[in-house]
């Protein structure tokens, strides 16, 4: 009984060897096919190997000397916090081999502007969140992947006292989803794009019809001649944190064009979290005519635009009875609670 029983143990750890070995000589092989190497020359970090780019460890003296950035061909990631706070870096270069960028991989540098290859589909949380970045480039059908869950969906979020956030380029066709993980000043949409354009920093559908999203840090908003359908999810829009909102748009002063017939709600409405505030706006310039008693009051409801003031502007659109406003056609323009002309 005992010799059987040292024998099924012996062939048991045979096996278990067996397995290890494999494993070991696998592990081996991999590594030695992703190796990825690095050097500092005369505040150059070249980065060269073919595969994944593994964390790379500088240490803070040496960060400093960083003042450009090269990643050769053959790199197919650019790992977490590779480049972060590298205060004096000021160019990168990124080659088309590049599959991935992971967070806060360029957060905190000196880089004005930067152009990410169409070959990224990945890209993670704050990648390029940097109070010197003035202009980002970069794909607009990639997917956001983070390691860190908590910090919701932004690649680049908001520096304290950053009046100056970055314009965002899309150079390939654009998901929608992703001009909400920024906090940026302006869009330019891809002229390839089949279904979006962009107008004054703001994305339209392509016949420019309808204006679907602002940048979050646009102050002011003048929607173009031309422009019927102004859907309220272009403002309601923004960044979402681990729970809901974390940055909403900015916009204080709207100007609706005489070619401005109906105001949607909720078409365009962002997949990844709940809409979020009314922007606070101070002042509201509407030359449109054409706007039936619904639009007027998802205007005075959901943008809490007060229905007085809608009423100076369209006196012959609205009219007061009764403590209420209403629109020629009878729709009372009810006010959102606590706000419109309560306030």
């Amino acid at each position: 009984m005992y010799r059987k029983l040292r024998e099924k143990l012996v062939v048991v750890m045979f096996l278990l060897f067996a397995v290890c070995m494999v494993c070991s000589v696998d592990s081996q092989a991999a590594k030695k096919k992703s190796k990825v190497t690095w050097k500092i020359k005369k505040g150059t970090l070249t980065v060269y190997g073919k595969g994944k780019m593994p964390l790379i460890l500088i240490k803070k003296k040496e960060m400093r000397k960083v003042k450009k950035v090269v990643i050769k061909k053959g790199i197919t990631t650019i790992s977490r916090s590779a480049f972060e706070d590298m205060k004096n870096l000021k160019t990168a270069k990124i080659p088309s081999t590049v599959k991935s960028i992971g967070d806060k991989s360029f957060a905190g540098t000196a880089i004005k502007k930067l152009k990410v290859p169409s070959s990224v589909k990945k890209i993670g949380g704050h990648a390029f969140t940097s109070s010197r970045l003035r202009k980002l480039i970069l794909p607009g059908d990639f997917k956001y992947k983070t390691e860190y869950p908590d910090w919701g969906r932004v690649v680049v979020g908001e520096i304290l006292g950053n009046n100056n956030p970055p314009i965002v380029q899309f150079s390939t066709k654009l998901n929608l989803e992703n001009a909400s993980l920024f906090v940026a000043k302006g869009y330019v949409v891809s002229k390839k794009d089949s279904k979006y354009c962009s107008v004054d920093g703001c994305i339209y559908t392509k016949d420019r019809k309808s204006l679907i999203r602002v940048p979050l840090r646009k102050k002011k908003l003048v929607i173009a001649e031309g422009c019927t359908e102004f859907c309220l999810q272009s403002v309601f829009h923004g960044l979402a944190d681990g729970s809901d909102l974390a940055e909403s748009c900015n916009v204080s002063e709207i100007e609706i064009p005489a070619s401005v017939k109906t105001i949607e709600s909720k078409k365009y409405r962002q997949k990844y979290r709940n809409s979020g505030p009314a922007p606070d706006i101070k002042k509201i310039t509407i030359r449109t005519k054409q706007l039936d008693g619904r639009s007027l009051a998802v205007l005075a409801y959901d943008l809490e635009v007060d229905a007085k003031k809608l009423m100076e502007q369209l006196p012959e659109q609205i009219y007061y009875r009764d403590g209420k406003y209403y629109s020629k056609d009878g729709v009372w323009i009810k006010p959102y609670p606590n706000k419109g002309y309560y306030k």
